[in-house]
């Protein structure tokens, strides 16, 4: 997404983002978010079926696994939406 800065700001194209805590040495997606709230995004995430606002998610309650876990529980959120303002209205 870096490297996307100028697409992200000129096109403002809606996104579907895959992310998840265990692929950050960190261990924390928020920064994602971060960076793609500083182009004027707002986001959502998809639980069960349904869309949640971002600010609703927690990565260790929507992103939790048991040691050993191979399959994520149900629950388990990594499917991100994001929306330009100006697309929204807001």
């Amino acid at each position: 997404l870096q490297g996307a800065r100028h697409t992200l700001n000129s096109h403002r194209p809606a996104l579907l983002v895959e992310c998840e805590a265990r692929h950050h040495p960190d261990g924390d997606p928020r920064p994602v978010f971060e960076l793609l709230h500083s182009h004027g995004y707002r986001g959502s995430f998809f639980l069960t079926g349904r869309r949640h606002p971002l600010a609703d998610f927690n990565p260790a309650k929507h992103q939790r696994l048991e040691p050993g876990t191979i399959s994520p529980p149900r629950g388990y959120a990594n499917n991100f939406a994001f929306l330009h303002n100006q697309e929204t209205g807001k």
